[in-house]
């Protein structure tokens, strides 16, 4: 059914637009005063624009201009630089940065050959959805070697809400080259479903970003000092002693019970280079700071339950006790270290078996 409100038609799909058009440019206004979310305001507000001329355009209030294919050339461009500052990267305003929007430029003279420029304009944003993906595993990567607090700056949200978007992309280059053989009904319909997972994903994002307002700022920083240049003495006797200087300080000095532990205040109380700590406990205990740190965490916890296996406190507090923040590392860092849940293992304590 359409609703005439002439000369504008107003379908499910524009009516979708229009809700879209207010919600995101509301996020725009609503984040635009935090200077770390201005590049979420500039990505909803190109949105709300985006949903505006696609109304326009359907209606024919445009005439014969069409301008909305060379926006499938900005997204792409502008998710990534979103991506990048989200991540706490320092996003240079630079000729580099301008040369990701060019192709959207010279693509306006041919816009009248819609088909070609919106595959142009698929394909670029799969492009900068794997730069994105990319961003995100360095990201992540970069985390677990400086910080003991993973899951608190995880991104992982926007990594699964990527994926859904590359498949949502997926589909519409489907639909789009299969036009001439899908009913009409089929088409609209799938129009309508993928713009209304786009709108909920758009949601999700600005929910996400505003009530998860924690990323690991200091990454350049622990870039650099990653890669300071290393001693070429280095060998594995150099590395024990550095790793034994390490577990002095966070095992015999319990340095692990702060939550919030990171390999620069580690370094600061040892004296130690934050890219030598990085080294030797990666070439001794095998394992990136924050599994480390985590394993020596799961071992205080271990002798807390040997100590009184018939405690009624739960798990949980004496695992917040002991530096963890999160269930769920703490659960899956102690199976991982000794093949139990800590449930299992407080079981197996309790054992008649275990007691004779």
């Amino acid at each position: 059914m359409n609703f005439i409100l002439s000369p504008i038609t107003i379908d499910a799909v524009n009516l979708l637009q229009v809700v879209f058009a207010f919600m995101a440019a509301f996020g725009a206004l609503l984040v635009f005063h935090v200077v770390k979310f201005r590049l979420l305001a500039l990505f909803l507000a190109f949105q709300s624009v985006l949903c505006v001329l696609n109304i326009a355009e359907n209606n024919g209030l445009l005439g014969e201009v069409l301008i909305t294919p060379v926006f499938t050339l900005l997204f792409g461009p502008l998710l990534y630089l979103l991506v990048i500052s989200v991540t706490g990267y320092e996003l240079k305003v630079d000729v580099k940065t301008a040369g990701h929007f060019l192709p959207a430029l010279l693509a306006l003279p041919f816009t009248a050959n819609v088909q070609t420029v919106v595959l142009l304009g698929s394909l670029s944003q799969l492009l900068y959805i794997t730069l994105c993906f990319i961003k995100l595993n360095q990201y992540h990567n970069l985390l677990k070697s400086v910080s003991s607090q993973v899951d608190t700056y995880s991104l992982k949200w926007l990594s699964a809400a990527l994926a859904v978007f590359c498949s949502l992309l997926v589909l519409d280059l489907v639909r789009m080259n299969t036009q001439t053989i899908t009913p009409l009904m089929l088409k609209k319909s799938l129009y309508l479903f993928s713009e209304g997972v786009f709108f909920s994903l758009s949601c999700y994002l600005i929910f996400k970003v505003v009530r998860s307002p924690q990323v690991f700022a200091d990454i350049n920083r622990y870039q650099s000092l990653l890669c300071e240049p290393q001693d070429e003495r280095q060998d594995d006797a150099l590395a024990q002693s550095i790793f034994t200087e390490v577990e002095q300080a966070v095992w015999h000095e319990q340095l692990y019970l702060q939550p919030k532990l990171t390999i620069a205040e580690l370094s600061e109380h040892t004296g130690l280079k934050v890219r030598d700590i990085s080294w030797a406990v990666n070439k001794i205990s095998n394992r990136n700071f924050s599994d480390y740190i985590n394993s020596l965490r799961v071992r205080g916890v271990k002798e807390e339950i040997e100590k009184a296996p018939h405690s009624t406190m739960p798990l949980i507090n004496i695992a917040l006790d002991h530096g963890f923040n999160s269930k769920s590392t703490f659960f899956n860092s102690f199976k991982k270290e000794f093949e139990l849940t800590p449930m299992q293992f407080k079981k197996q304590l309790m054992s008649p078996a275990s007691g004779s």
